[in-house]
């Protein structure tokens, strides 16, 4: 998307973080996430823990990923619940893997609406 993309809506700015998350270009992102985030957007909340999971544009933090990401799904955004599955299966430093709690999460996100495909 340009820079000239205009954002009217909170859709519009998720589309516009996430696009630039893409891109790598996460100091962009961050810019915009952030504030959505504080303002309580549960896809805003999920997509901050996500960068937390992955170390994009932040330094990689299991604790905040968790946090974030559980509370994303607390709010009932199926895309954080996924994510929460695949970090249980994969397991990351500070998380140990557990194959039941991760498929409780993908099963989660998928009755949310979430289309990621069987895992």
């Amino acid at each position: 998307m340009s820079e000239e993309h205009e954002i009217t809506n909170v859709q519009d700015a998720v589309d516009v973080v996430s696009q630039a998350f893409s891109d790598g270009e996460y100091g962009k992102a961050l810019l915009l996430l952030k504030p959505l985030a504080d303002e309580g957007i549960a896809e805003a909340i999920g997509m901050l823990g996500i960068a937390y999971q992955r170390g994009a544009g932040v330094d990689v933090n299991a604790e905040k990923a968790l946090e974030l990401l559980e509370r994303a799904v607390d709010m009932g955004d199926a895309v954080a619940a996924h994510h929460l599955g695949v970090l249980y299966q994969n397991g990351m430093e500070g998380v140990d893997i557990d194959m039941a709690v991760s498929q409780r999460y993908f099963q989660l996100s998928n009755q949310m609406g979430a289309n990621f495909g069987s895992k």
